[in-house]
């Protein structure tokens, strides 16, 4: 008897179980606790890589707001970047990333690359294009250059990073 109403429960609660997304769209949809996703590219290596301990999904544009975020953005021939944040919000799926408090991105030193540290407030990381973009206060620190601005592009792509306004800082020419 036991095996039957098992059996009836697992068929009722799981197997007939249909999800239906919230009456009030403002409210999460769902949730999920320490994620971890690694997106690949067309070549079937890792695009980029994210992890955040608590996300939640909202039904309303396809909305993720996340807590402590990770992400590792990967590129061909130079070593990968990471970028952390505070609080961070995804739209569209992953379309658009918006992070914001404590902004840190950072490259290490690579064969054709010198280690470079970003600092900023709020970014817009836009995956598909390789991008990354504020209208902020930045500081961007490399071992021969520390330069402030409002303002930034960074194009993974090309291996640009273009800073917008006021731009002001040091640079110490490396002796060879």
């Amino acid at each position: 008897m036991t095996a039957i109403l098992s059996g009836w429960l697992v068929w009722h609660y799981v197997m007939n179980f249909q999800w239906e997304a919230p009456a009030n769209p403002h409210h999460p949809s769902a949730f999920v606790n320490k994620l971890q996703v690694i997106i690949m590219n067309e070549k079937g290596h890792p695009a980029y890589e994210f992890t955040t301990p608590h996300l939640l999904n909202y039904e309303e544009n396809d909305r993720s707001t996340f807590t402590l975020p990770h992400l590792i953005m990967y590129e061909d021939n130079a070593p990968p970047w990471t970028v952390d944040a505070l609080q961070g919000e995804a739209l569209q799926g992953h379309e658009k990333v918006l992070l914001e408090n404590n902004v840190v991105m950072a490259q290490p030193k690579g064969i054709n690359n010198v280690s470079t540290l970003i600092k900023t407030q709020k970014a817009v990381i836009y995956p598909k294009e390789n991008v990354v973009t504020t209208d902020q206060f930045i500081s961007a620190i490399q071992p021969n250059a520390n330069i402030q601005g409002v303002g930034m592009k960074l194009d993974l792509t090309h291996k640009t990073l273009d800073l917008l306004s006021q731009v002001r800082g040091d640079y110490v020419s490396v002796k060879k």
